[in-house]
């Protein structure tokens, strides 16, 4: 559902679009992840809910094309009234010129109401403007209050001519999917100065519409408080005192609009402290995404407490993200963040604390720890051993056990072969702004794989530090491979002499490092 849940996957409020800034690659890996089958229909929603909510906050994906293939399928396949409805918005915003021409027949074949504004609102952005009257005649659908709004939502001007003269709402006779658009369009700043017939405020109407009998009217309103930067929580109707007196959609929303600045006071922990006891699942999680663009010193023993008696792994997972993105500000968030992604087998939800640790200390440690996982797997399926190995193989590739190998056969057996596989596979796994770094790093693993003149555990460790800064290129790991080169570089020069190849290939890598 757009409006409340349109957002629920957000990182910033909307606002008007500006200059783009890219989305991460870690973070578009996330939103891939969740919109490849066989995602759940609840990690679909929120995958297309993110991705909307970037967009409108001014961000674009760098390469779109498969992001853009993936929502185009959604539309077409059997899908849930809630998951076409967030593809026809995400489709709006990514989408392109020729994405139109489709819509046309979905428009006239979609049987949800509110599903075929949004397929309105995307026709509209897609064709730039083109009018809502003329978009229903092609496609052979009646034009309704709710189709010309949703056309207002994307508008050719600043002008609010886009709305037929004399148009307006009223309260009391509009049904609810005219309501519920009337505080969409105030939402996004993007309604006319006097959009009621009651001849109120904008803000006084949608004030009014948060007590509305509706639950989703009731939704909506509080939403667009929340997502048009003008207003905030003390533009709320409904008195905080009051919050559990209302719908679980809405307090989920009041909630969210109670997170939404970026500093919370220390009122606001002691009401959150009141709020995580919420009986609501949906409410709660409501909360707990809106953590995760909002700090306060005293927050973290709020948030640890509630982790540890939250049931919902939904909601846990929600409060595991917003450890991970303030995990600099507080030991024990990096703590709980790290155990959460050792912990889990889910990589959709292992991707998201990657995506939402990028830039701080604690991705280093989270692809520190995949490293690992993936150096045991190596030498797990090395020895054929069908089970855990008995000891972690860390650093050095060296270590020493007695392994079964289908009978009473012991003997020490030394592990290299896994450390040239899983750099070759780090360094594979390089992001094509590090071509560079790429190309120079293979031709550096195939050398030292074809010199004889350096000894197997001296390969090992190198290995083990090109795996290092392939994962995470910090300068700790790039002085740790700078040193394991200088010692080859020795070992090569006294027995193989200057004119080996691995020697050009370390003083290239010393420029480059």
């Amino acid at each position: 559902m757009a409006g409340p849940k349109a957002l629920s996957g957000d990182i910033l409020p909307g606002g008007a679009l500006g200059a783009r800034k890219l989305i991460s690659h870690e973070l578009a890996l996330y939103i891939k992840l969740q919109l490849e089958p066989p995602s759940a229909p609840q990690e679909t929603k929120a995958a297309l809910q993110r991705l909307c909510a970037l967009y409108e906050a001014g961000w674009t994906l760098r390469e779109p094309a498969a992001i853009r293939l993936l929502v185009r399928g959604l539309l077409w396949a059997p899908s849930p009234t809630i998951i076409r409805r967030w593809a026809y918005k995400a489709i709006g915003l990514v989408g392109v010129r020729e994405d139109a021409a489709q819509l046309y027949f979905v428009l006239k074949n979609e049987t949800d109401p509110e599903n075929q504004t949004w397929a309105m609102y995307a026709i509209r952005r897609l064709s730039k403007g083109r009018a809502v009257q003329e978009i229903c005649e092609e496609a052979g659908v009646e034009l309704t209050p709710p189709l010309v709004m949703a056309g207002q939502l994307f508008r050719s001007g600043l002008a609010d001519d886009d709305l037929p003269n004399g148009f307006a709402i009223d309260i009391d006779v509009d049904n609810s999917l005219t309501l519920l658009w009337a505080c969409l369009l105030e939402g996004y700043g993007r309604a006319p100065i006097k959009l009621f017939k009651s001849g109120n405020s904008n803000l006084a109407s949608v004030q009014q519409l948060q007590k509305h009998d509706t639950p989703t009217v009731s939704e909506y309103a509080i939403w667009s408080l929340w997502n048009n930067p003008r207003y905030g929580i003390d533009d709320l109707s409904v008195p905080l005192a009051d919050i559990q007196t209302r719908a679980p959609g809405a307090r989920r929303w009041i909630n969210r609009l109670l997170t939404k600045a970026s500093t919370l006071t220390d009122e606001h922990v002691e009401l959150i402290q009141d709020l995580i006891l919420d009986e609501d699942d949906g409410a709660r999680d409501g909360l707990a995404i809106g953590l995760r663009s909002s700090f306060n010193i005293g927050l973290p023993a709020v948030v640890i407490e509630w982790y540890g008696r939250e049931h919902s792994e939904v909601v846990r997972r929600s409060l595991l993200e917003h450890m991970a993105t303030y995990s600099e500000l507080n030991a024990a968030y990096e703590e709980y963040a790290l155990e959460g992604f050792r912990a889990s087998t889910n990589k959709n939800f292992r991707q998201r604390l990657i995506s939402a640790s990028e830039g701080l200390k604690l991705y280093g440690l989270i692809r520190q720890v995949e490293a690992e996982e993936n150096i045991n797997r190596s030498a797990i399926d090395l020895f054929n051993l069908n089970g855990a190995i008995p000891a972690r193989i860390l650093g050095v590739q060296q270590v020493t056990n007695t392994f079964n190998f289908n009978g009473p056969v012991s003997g020490q057996n030394q592990v290299f072969g896994t450390a040239s596989g899983n750099a070759f596979n780090a360094v594979r796994n390089m992001t094509e702004s590090q071509a560079g770094q790429k190309e120079l790093l293979t031709e550096l693993l195939e050398a030292l794989e074809n010199d004889a003149s350096i000894s197997a555990e001296q390969k090992a460790e190198t290995q083990a530090a090109i795996t290092a800064v392939a994962t995470v290129p910090s300068p700790e790991n790039k002085a740790t491979l700078m040193d394991k080169l200088t010692g080859v570089a020795t070992t090569v020069g006294k027995l193989a002499g200057a004119a080996a190849p691995v020697l050009k290939l370390i003083e290239a890598a010393q420029d480059l490092f």
